[in-house]
């Protein structure tokens, strides 16, 4: 009896819903404020191809056909900062390659042989 309780308590602890987040409802209300996650394109995306669409709450006064016009104009000023987030992105990640590579090179004895740990580090990693 006590094994079964103990492989009931661990099936339950094991067979739970973690995949709850992925679940995201974009309302009106959050699509039209621009609230995290719904201003993201990949759940904006998500909502406007639901197939529950036309189920959604939506505030008096406002279509469904507003609601889907409202989506993809979000859709569109999230494709048009795309350019300048992988900008920040690069950049962001070239320091960080940057800084180890620093780092390692700073570990060297002498300054010829740490300049060339970090140029064939930097080179390693792309840059």
């Amino acid at each position: 009896m006590k094994r079964f309780l103990g492989i009931m308590v661990l099936s339950l602890l094991w067979c739970s819903n973690a995949y709850s987040e992925e679940n995201i409802i974009c309302t009106y209300e959050k699509v039209l404020n621009k609230t995290h996650p719904c201003d993201q394109r990949v759940y904006l995306k998500q909502t406007i191809d639901s197939m529950f669409f036309d189920l959604m709450p939506i505030p008096e006064g406002v279509t469904y056909e507003e609601f889907r016009a409202l989506i993809n104009k979000r859709i569109q000023e999230w494709d048009a900062g795309a350019e300048k987030r992988n900008k920040e992105y690069k950049a962001q990640k070239k320091k960080e390659v940057d800084f180890r590579c620093e780092v390692l090179a700073g570990k060297a004895n002498n300054y010829f042989s740490a300049r060339k740990i970090y140029k064939k580090c930097m080179k390693a990693k792309g840059y």
